[in-house]
């Protein structure tokens, strides 16, 4: 299964989503397999890639059918979006097949994965009815899909040749050929194309390689080779894959008898002749074993497999912590030609060292911050479970294999952007009409169909838009295109127009007389019960009115045969139709409807309902239908879905289960004639014979419509539907007891086994093969029995469904699981950026995260760096990897190791601070590989490490385990890495590390590793790709020479390209990678090594470090429709562990209050330019804001010199008690001076650390300032002491400080209040600014202090219940705000517990109007 261009959408989207893993192959393993070493790799995987710890798994699960393609014939050369191969022929034997695939599941299973408990291996058996149509469509094609796609470029260039020499004959010969019913027919066969005779087509070339239209192909028989080895024998039923069966089980038990690393698992196999899709019985398996009362939530799943389909399925799971394995993708055009003429399809495969993990918490953390739920935003009504089901529901209309993708509905053209603005608009009325459910679906079914009605009509008022857009943006496409395929020596597919003219004028023709032709009783027809289908009106008009530049150009590329570029003719009347109706074309082209037809318009749209609501329980519940399908090949325009209510009740699938097709069934349904050798003899002639009963389900010849797509894999295969009553009835008719005893077992529908290791077993198993697994096994110690009577199996009174919720004890992330909420995420934009991770720029919107800018400046480097020198951090942000800091520099010094400060000289800092900005680039638009990219990070830290990344674990001889680091350094801006993840990785504590004697000098740059793995066999230099362009950066494009990077300590990847910053204040980040020759970022090609984000020694790895900084919330948000620029400000989830950018701890070493003046500055202004509140008020002017941001963020926007001056006065209210769950705070966020109100939205709560909060009153800048110094010095006596400090440590402080500068005539009142560590009693104590300290249960501060504790005083009781006590913080600030005319603003409320302090509630007083009735009705 798969869904086009899926994947590619999704890593561009959202790059963080992938971690590369790199794995070569086992030299040990290939040698038992093989009798041999693994082949050099062409390519091998970029150093840092095999750098880390891949995550722990329990339970792994593999589809199966991807790795028996990859593993039986070559298909790298064919490769469509979602990296599926196309079925090929090779010549392969049957046991060179099986071995191939063992040894493959060996590397994954011993060598990668490792699963600790669970392999669930799932091969594709007898899929529902929904698919055949598919897999009949694929088969049919099988083998000729390289010859169809020439056959048009040949034909296309025939016709271009001919154009001018022949132009009469070839008018003639149309002339012949055309008929008004039928048009032109191209029949393919190797004729055709030998004998050089002409070629017709019924193809437009859209764009250069882009076709509408349709072609004919005939089914070929093979050459008559009996030993070649065709892909279609991978279909249940076959006597190869009955076969390939017995051999896999062999191989598990010879494995788990033999092998350590098999021993203690237990191996699930669902093999062919078990009826389902493998993908979709691995999904029933996580559904029963999620509804097990003892169902562990805490389990680390693995799925692998290549479909993109599987990223749906992960996501409805509702599992945080699994990932999807998969093998590396090459879209890129020129490396995957490169790739295909350098290396064996097949060894490259089995022996493919480039894979990627798919972190489906990730990706899940970007979609809560994509649709904005209530895990980043606590206010937000939205809930991610539902919202996640609902994305799933969501990516039905760009099609899949069941259905049909949707008119003006295409990845390529920005779908999901449409889909996604679309959907956020819409749930806003779904939410007033019912608060606790504005979703389109629940557990697996639809809400209502009218809310689906209102999308789809929302979504279909763009489909005249978006063909008008098409036919203005064409010219440009066309010149892109003719200039990327010329460079790819395809230059001869040019459009030409004049090949198809004549046949467009035809259809014109054809639909103009339909229409004519239209009895009156159907044009008559009841308009008040059924509307015409047409865009506009059907009348007679002058011609001149519609025929301009053909129809193809109004819809882009999605109607076939709309291809003119000029005039029709006039009708028999003198006058015409509108013969490009954009709706009356495309039905009657597609589905030879007219626009009058309720009946057939009515049931194209009831069975699209019922393909969605199918969809949607095959998903979630199962299968509820082995006998439905979608019988159309292509889908109803959007903006006809009406009147769903009443069609979705007449969708019902209840007491419609059916059964699936036996497996010589399917195969009867979805082979060609030339494949039926694989059914048994008595069964051939129905699919040969001209006089069999069924023969019209198997045509020697077939249109195939490019549909407007750009690849041959793209095109509808206009198969006629298997009618499986008649073929069902035809077989019956077959005597079975002609079929020998193997046919027969062939046949028959098996179940799931499961195989466990047992010691009291003991059995001698015959060898079915000489290879390795095949052998003999004299004491096997595998028992098999049927899953239905295993442990295992469990009978459940309801049918399993996945519930849009987290299983309770859930924790989210596990250690060695990555998540985006261990960096303090400040927006989210979506921006256009040309990310590069498949060695291209990305045509998509990309998701950038925005990490907070909110640290103080960095003390000297040589201060800095030995307290960093020697230490270990963390790196590569998401996807956690440990690694030794070496070296810290910054554009004037650098200190390396042990060694003293050196000074750079003045080209060296030239050169330093270009490396940097090509890195802090890098961040944002990624280095062409999966997984960089996508981060934008503060630029005012300009502190770089070299770190030499973990390579691994290591047992040495004495059986002591070591860390080892890499022998090469990466450079990372200080501000993205970590000094304690969430959830670290308990396998890297206690574990010393085993280190050179000259560990800070024996790494060179990690590009000299990455160049020596890149040289082929031969020695020779691989031509670049993308050769450096430009004159300016040229002295760097090959980088400084390796041996002056070591006399500098340049400990870094140099760089390529280099191009100025566009966007000095918002610069991005990548991952580690670094490719010189594939960046092509537009004159901006930066080679950077980089990752993200705090620093932990190796000796104090029990240390837990917390976050210190603020967490964010987004207000009332707005949205605007498709704008290019998209923030989102989303609040930390956790407040223990967070990013804390090393250089913020850093600079906490020097800290002390006497001396820290000159590092801050003193003034609010200098930090601005960086702060979440200028970002907010920069895009809330900004004409593409999508988001207009209220509350919840700081406002310091004043002038110093304010004319006239305005007189210090006070205004505000904060409060505090404890209680028996912990502290409220609460507060209103109104800064005023007097009567003039300076800010609505001041947030008057600042963290100190994790568990402890200052409020402010007074003057908002003082208090700012201070309680920021106070953060400062708990981070260092955190670091030093290992603890966080006490909350009365922290109000001394802060008290005698204040009583310090007393004379300084400050204005301070602020609540200092917290847990202390170890599980301490909550603590509250007020500091004044002349030093006064007192404490207490209950404070109230400020001008409306009074009012709040009247409130406090009458209702505050000890016992309180945590929502109790928040509601009453609310009521007292809501009083105070009331009667006190200087506060105002939002209500903020915040609680503290033993677990930290986060925020709980936020409330605009002036959005709420009735708030003030409801508060006077209350006091009175």
């Amino acid at each position: 299964m798969g869904v086009p261009k899926f994947f590619r959408w999704m890593s561009e989207r959202y790059p963080k989503i992938n971690q590369r893993l790199g794995s070569p192959p086992n030299p040990e393993t290939s040698q038992r397999y093989f009798d041999k070493p693994p082949p050099d790799a062409f390519e091998h995987p970029d150093p840092f890639s095999k750098c880390g710890l891949p995550p722990e798994i329990d339970r792994l699960y593999i589809d199966m059918n991807g790795i028996i393609h990859g593993c039986s014939h070559n298909n790298s050369s064919n490769v469509d979006d979602d990296g599926e191969g196309f079925d090929t022929v090779s010549r392969i034997s049957n046991p060179d097949i099986f071995r191939n695939v063992c040894y493959y599941l060996d590397r994954i299973i011993g060598d990668m994965v490792q699963p600790q408990q669970v392999v669930y291996m799932a091969i594709d058996g007898v899929a529902p009815r929904a698919k055949l149509n598919q897999q009949r469509s694929r088969r049919y094609r099988s083998g000729t899909e390289g010859s169809i796609e020439t056959s048009i470029y040949d034909a296309h260039e025939k016709a271009m040749q001919e154009q001018e020499e022949k132009r009469e004959q070839e008018q003639i010969e149309e002339d012949d050929a055309f008929s008004v019913e039928d048009g032109y027919s191209f029949a393919f066969n190797e004729e055709n194309v030998k004998d050089d005779s002409k070629a017709r087509l019924d193809v437009e070339e859209v764009t250069p390689g882009r076709f509408t239209g349709k072609f004919e192909t005939q089914t070929q028989e093979l050459d008559g080779d009996k030993e070649a080895f065709h892909s279609n024998v991978i279909t249940p039923g076959t006597p190869f894959f009955t076969d390939f069966t017995q051999h896999l089980e062999h191989f598990v038990k010879y494995k788990m008898s033999t092998d350590p690393k098999w021993k203690d698992l237990t191996i699930i196999f669902s093999g062919p002749n078990v009826p389902g899709e493998g993908e979709h019985k691995i999904m029933q398996f996580i559904r029963e074993q999620k509804k097990e009362p003892n169902y562990n939530p805490n389990l680390r799943h693995c799925i692998m497999g290549q479909d993109g389909d599987l990223i749906m399925l992960g996501l409805a799971t509702h599992e945080p912590n699994l990932v999807l394995l998969r093998e590396r993708v090459i879209f890129n055009m020129v490396q995957q030609q490169l790739r295909h003429a350098a290396s064996s399809g097949l060894d490259a495969y089995v022996n493919n060292a480039h894979f990627e993990l798919l972190h489906m918490g990730v990706l899940r953390n970007y979609l809560a911050y994509e649709f904005e739920t209530s895990d980043v935003m606590q206010e937000a009504p939205w809930d991610l479970e539902h919202t996640i089901d609902d994305f799933v529901f969501m990516t039905f209309f760009v099609g899949n294999d069941f259905l049909p993708h949707m008119p003006a509905l295409d990845i390529a053209d920005n779908a999901f952007d449409l889909l996604f603005w679309t959907y956020k608009e819409s749930r806003k009325q779904w939410l007033k009409e019912d608060p606790k459910m504005p979703y389109l679906t629940n557990r697996g079914s639809i809400v209502s169909g009218r809310r689906v009605e209102e999308f789809c009509s929302a979504l279909g008022s763009h489909e005249v838009s978006y063909y008008d857009k098409k036919k203005i943006t064409a010219p440009k496409e066309n010149r892109r295109l003719r200039k990327q395929y010329k460079k790819l020596g395809m230059a001869t597919t040019v459009p030409n127009e004049t090949v198809i003219e004549s046949k467009e004028q035809a259809d014109r023709a054809a639909y103009r007389a339909m229409l004519q032709n239209v009895g009156e009783k159907e044009a008559e027809a009841d308009t008040e019960t059924f509307s015409p289908v047409v865009s506009g009106e059907v009348s007679f008009r002058s011609s001149e009115e519609f025929i301009e530049e053909g129809l193809i150009s109004q819809m882009g590329s999605i109607l076939q045969n709309s291809i003119s570029h000029e005039g029709g003719e006039d009708g028999e009347h003198g006058s015409s139709l509108d013969d490009q109706d954009l709706k009356g074309r495309y039905y009657y082209d597609k589905f030879q409807i007219t626009p009058y037809d309720q009946e057939k318009h009515h049931a194209l749209r009831k069975a699209y309902m019922e393909g969605l609501v199918w969809n949607l329980k095959y998903y979630y519940e199962g299968c509820v239908s082995w006998d439905w399908y979608y019988p159309y090949h292509y889908g109803p325009m959007l903006s006809d879905l009406v009147d769903l209510d009443n069609i979705l009740g007449e969708v019902d699938f209840e007491g419609k289960m059916g059964s699936p097709l036996k497996p010589f069934q399917q195969l009867m349904g979805c082979m060609p004639p030339s494949q039926s050798h694989h059914l048994p003899e008595p069964f051939r002639w129905l699919m040969t014979d001209e006089n069999s009963p069924i023969i019209d389900f198997y045509p020697k010849s077939f249109y195939v419509d490019m549909n407007g797509k750009r690849w041959p894999w793209e095109a509808v295969t206009l198969l006629p539907f298997i009618d499986s009553q008649r073929l069902i009835a035809e077989y019956d008719k077959i005597d079975e007891s002609l079929l020998s005893e193997d046919e027969r077992r062939r046949n028959l529908t098996g179940s799931i086994v499961v195989m466990m290791y047992d010691e009291g077993h003991a059995e001698a198993i015959p060898a079915i093969g000489v290879n390795e697994g095949f052998r003999a096994i004299d004491e096997s110690k595998v028992i098999s029995v049927p899953f239905e009577i295993s442990d295992w199996s469990y009978s459940l009174e309801d049918k399993a469904v996945l519930e849009p919720v987290l299983h309770p004890g859930v924790e989210v992330p596990l250690p060695g699981f990555s998540s985006l909420r261990d960096a303090p995420i400040q927006s989210l934009w979506r921006r256009r950026n040309g990310l590069n991770v498949f060695g291209g720029r990305s045509r998509y919107l990309t998701a950038c995260l925005e990490v907070s800018s909110f640290m103080p400046p960095l003390p000297p480097v040589e201060d800095l760096a030995p307290k960093l020198i020697g230490t270990s951090i963390f790196v590569n942000y998401p996807h956690f990897v440990e690694g030794l800091v070496t070296a810290v520099s910054d554009e004037h010094t650098v200190v390396r190791g042990r060694k003293k400060p050196r000074r750079w000289t003045e080209k060296e800092s030239e050169k330093w601070r270009i490396q940097r900005e090509g890195i802090t680039r890098c961040l944002e638009v990624g280095e062409g590989y999966t997984g960089t990219g996508g981060v934008i990070i503060p630029d005012d830290q300009a502190v770089t490490l070299s770190v030499r990344p973990l390579e691994g674990i290591s047992t040495l001889k004495n059986g002591m385990t070591v860390k080892s680091y890499a022998k090469f350094e990466v450079e990372v801006p200080i501000i993205s890495t970590f000094w304690n993840p969430k959830s670290a990785d308990a396998r890297l504590n206690d574990i010393p590390a085993r280190l050179e004697k000259n560990a800070f000098d024996v790494a060179g740059p990690l590009q000299a590793a990455q160049k020596s793995q890149q040289k082929p066999k031969n020695g020779r230099r691989r031509k670049k790709l993308f050769p450096p362009k430009g004159n300016s950066t040229a002295e760097f494009s090959e980088g400084m020479e390796i041996n002056k990077v070591a006399k500098a300590h340049f400990s870094t990847s140099a760089f390529s390209s280099l191009g100025a910053i566009q966007r000095p204040t918002t610069i991005g980040r990548t991952g580690f990678g670094f490719r010189h020759a594939s960046h092509n970022l537009a004159r901006r090609n930066y080679s950077s090594i980089s990752s993200l984000m705090p620093v932990q020694n190796s000796s104090q790895q029990g240390m837990k470090f917390e976050q210190v900084l603020p967490e964010r919330q987004l207000i009332g948000l707005k949205t605007s429709p498709r704008t290019t620029i998209r923030p989102l400000v989303g609040r930390t989830a956790n407040p223990r562990g967070r990013m804390l950018a090393v250089g913020f701890i850093a600079a906490s070493f020097l800290f002390q209050f006497g001396e820290a003046v000159s590092w801050f500055g003193g003034s609010a202004t200098e930090t601005r330019s960086v702060s979440p509140s200028f970002a907010a008020r920069q895009l809330s002017t900004s004409s593409q804001c999508v988001f207009d941001i209220r509350g919840g963020v700081e406002e310091m926007d004043f002038e110093i010199d304010s004319v006239p001056p305005l007189e210090f006065a006070h205004g505000t209210t904060t409060l505090s008690f404890i209680f028996q769950g912990g502290i409220v705070a609460a507060v209103d966020s109104r800064a005023s001076l007097g009567s003039f109100v300076g800010s609505k939205t001041t947030q008057k709560v600042l963290p100190v650390n994790s568990h402890i909060l200052g409020t402010m009153a007074g003057g908002a800048a003082d208090c700012m300032f201070w309680i920021g110094k106070l953060r400062a010095e708990a981070m260092l006596h955190e670091l030093k002491e290992g603890c966080r400090m006490s909350v009365a440590r922290a109000s001394r402080l802060l008290s005698n400080s204040l009583y310090e500068n007393r004379a300084l005539d400050l204005s301070v009142g602020t609540m200092i209040m917290g847990f202390d560590p170890e599980d301490g009693p909550p603590r509250i104590f007020y500091v004044d600014n002349t030093g006064v300290r007192i404490k207490g249960d209950l404070f109230a501060v400020g001008s409306g202090g009074t009012f709040a504790l009247g409130i406090l005083d009458n209702e505050r009781r000890y016992s309180m219940t945590e929502d109790e006590a928040i509601e009453l913080g609310i009521k007292a600030i809501r009083h105070a705000t009331f009667r006190d005319a200087y506060s105002g603003g939002f209500i903020n409320v915040f609680l503290i517990t033993h677990d930290g302090w986060r925020k709980v509630y936020t409330e605009d007083l002036a959005g709420n109007m009735s708030s003030g009735e409801k508060l006077a009705e209350q006091i009175q």
